[in-house]
């Protein structure tokens, strides 16, 4: 074949790249002279990749972002942007093709590394061989600002290159915490003397950092317990005194941002905006400072055992206003800026982890026989693998859904697509969980059994990113305030329905038609994507439309309530994260059939599949919403609590218990 020149197109602007690149599906472009057996496709392509980049400085991506509406907020007022169909594609050529060779420098460098890694859960600990070379590698602070020694990588980069590290999730986190928000936080709001210490240092991986925010009364709630910020008498001085527990990476870091409790007065209060929280500020800490004390790493962890976890003890701990990150009062306005985008890379962990599992799970039942049958020709293992195969694939689907949009809006907002995203993760192990059991049995529970080790990293994993119902909480909270904001008129009018009759009836009709089932295609989404999905496309409108409804419900029953009804912004929560599941896999199958990709065909059958698993849930948590309280679970489950409660145990009294007079 002759050399392949790309020309790389985006928005009508040329950066021309020539790229002496070779077909996955062809031989050798460049030379006349046939490749060596034992030289990879991949492997050619990086050595022409290297190449490039000694003469020609990767392109951006920051030059080609657009204008893009929040994607996942606009799905509960009703609204869906068909663009998004095409699944992000926002890496140019070069830079696909020099993310291909960083994952190939990874890969290899793994499988040299691959007796320290299988040791890494019984020692305990992760080798200095493994994680030294890694900052040389450029796979620490891979997000950083290249000016400051970073590697300016995008999201989708940066999650790209860390699932190759999907062997041990104790490494994968480790690489995690290399290239968290801290950098980012120290450019925006660290102070001049701060960036001039430590700012170049992170960005180069020379440095490691940790962030204390885990307090021991009351886990990642800010405003109970930790360490306490002390005023002295000059203004510019504090002292700081607490624990910080569950300190990732404590035990090498050399430094800590520290989120402190400013006094004792309330942090909880109450605006015309709504709840803010203050008195949370945010300091930067060296470890040699006098007074800060660490533990020895945590040495029973179940799971993520090769992670070091520790407790910070602060006595009376001295810092300045040069210590600070942003102004006093606003650590936990800076901790959700960053800590938020940060659930999206759960999604990359986790997805990254069970696809070694299901693997592992699909070599056991071709060769495993019961009964005179390989488990493999039972059709409930069937039926069970395939529903796994399905979420694997949503959740891939949103991970690199929500890394495409970060990366292609110039006005990023992710959070909900982010929270969405960690839930949809968390639920996925426990379905892979609770599915595997009855295939794999003891092995599940052997020490030493590869899928033992991944179990437990799992549900470690689930404990570690926190609880799944308050996220799920936040989410239906900023889709009522979101819908709230715009579809205001629409609440005044059900709430004050003698202000327009008309339109009343119109809208009443309207949410008749949702509530029973009937399709509604006014958002033509069936008519964005391929007609092989266009089922599926069918069922995504009837969610949007569906969650549209339960929104909706929510602002005209509870007003300015609706954030007191936890249970009911559970449920909505749930209904949206469905709905973006359903968005993502549907969005990348049918860019995977329109480009011709391998396996294409499986893809829109595992959309298709996918979108008819979870829809039944979806419809079911919306009825919920529409329900009457006194028609839901919700009113005797209250009932049963105040009992249980009241009588401070559980008091039904035994089965066979007989009332002798």
């Amino acid at each position: 074949m002759e050399m392949l020149s790309r020309l790389v197109t985006r928005n009508g602007r040329l950066a021309q790249r020539t790229l002496s690149c070779r077909l996955y599906s062809g031989s050798d472009l460049t030379s006349s002279n046939p490749p060596s057996s034992s030289q990879t496709k991949l492997e050619r392509l990086a050595e022409d990749v290297r190449s490039l980049q000694e003469n020609q400085a990767l392109s951006t991506i920051d030059e080609f972002r657009l204008d893009i509406r929040p994607f996942a907020k606009d799905f509960f007022v009703g609204k869906f942007n068909p663009l998004v169909m095409s699944y992000p594609d926002v890496l140019p050529n070069d830079r696909y093709f020099d993310l291909k060779t960083k994952q190939l420098e990874v890969r290899n460098f793994l499988t040299t590394k691959r007796g320290q890694i299988d040791r890494i859960d019984s020692q305990r600990k992760i080798s200095q061989e493994v994680t030294a070379p890694l900052a040389g590698m450029g796979v620490l602070g891979m997000r950083d600002s290249v000016s400051k020694g970073g590697q300016g990588r995008s999201m989708t980069e940066t999650m790209a290159v860390m699932e190759e590290f999907a062997c041990s999730l104790s490494l994968l986190e480790h690489v995690h915490q290399g290239n968290s928000f801290l950098a980012q936080a120290l450019a925006l709001y660290g102070t001049p003397e701060a960036k001039d210490k430590y700012l170049g240092p992170l960005c180069r991986g020379e440095l490691m950092g940790a962030v204390c925010y885990s307090n021991p009364e009351s886990g990642v709630d800010p405003t109970t317990g930790g360490v306490m910020v002390k005023s002295e008498t000059d203004l510019e001085q504090y002292s700081l005194s607490g624990q910080k527990v569950w300190v990732t990476n404590a035990d090498e870091a050399q430094i800590f941002l520290v989120f402190a409790k400013m006094g004792n007065s309330p942090t909880i209060q109450s605006e015309d905006e709504g709840v803010h929280i203050s008195n949370i500020t945010c300091f930067i800490v060296d470890r040699d400072s006098p007074g800060l004390t660490i533990s020895p790493p945590y040495p029973n962890k179940v799971g993520m055992k090769g992670l070091s976890c520790c407790t910070l003890t602060f006595e009376n701990v001295a810092v300045t206003d040069s210590n600070l990150l942003g102004p006093k009062d606003q650590g936990y306005t800076i901790l959700r800026e960053f800590m938020v985008p940060e659930r999206a890379f759960t999604g990359a962990k986790v997805s990254a982890v069970l696809r070694n599992f299901l693997n592992e799970l699909v070599k056991h039942v071709t060769s495993r026989q019961a009964y005179g049958k390989f488990l493999n020709d039972f059709d409930l293992i069937k039926s069970h693998l395939a529903e796994m195969t399905c979420y694997l694939y949503a959740l891939e689907a949103m991970s690199y859904m929500v890394a495409g949009l970060n990366d292609v809006q110039r006005e990023v907002d992710i959070s909900m697509e982010a929270n969405m995203t960690k839930v949809f993760a968390m639920e996925t192990v426990d379905l892979f969980m609770k599915r595997s059991m009855g295939i794999i049995g003891q092995r599940l529970y052997d020490h030493d059994e590869p899928f033992a080790q991944i179990s437990q990293d799992l549900l470690s994993m689930n404990l570690w990113e926190g609880p799944t119902d308050m996220v799920k909480i936040l989410i239906g909270l900023e889709g009522v305030i979101y819908s709230g904001i715009i579809n205001a008129e629409d609440v005044r009018l059900f709430r004050n329905p003698f202000t327009d009759p008309m339109s009343l009836v119109r809208k009443m009709y309207d949410y008749q038609k949702i509530s029973t089932d009937k399709q509604l295609t006014s958002l033509k989404v069936s008519e964005s994507v391929h007609p092989s999905l266009h089922g599926a496309g069918l069922k995504l409108e009837q969610s949007i439309h569906k969650l549209r409804f339960g929104t909706s419900k929510c602002l005209v029953d509870h007003g300015g309530n609706a954030n007191l009804r936890e249970v009911d912004l559970m449920r909505l929560g749930m209904a949206g994260v469905y709905t973006f599941a359903q968005a993502s896999a549907i969005a990348r199958a049918n860019r995977d059939f329109c480009r011709g990709n391998a396996h294409g065909e499986h893809g829109v059958e595992i959309a298709v599949a996918f979108t008819r698993l979870v829809f039944p849930s979806l419809k079911q948590l919306v009825s919920e919403l529409d329900a009457h309280f006194i028609e839901k679970n919700d009113f005797l489950l209250y009932r049963i609590h105040k009992h249980l409660t009241t009588n401070g145990s559980y008091c039904p009294v035994h089965p066979i218990t007989k009332n002798v007079f």
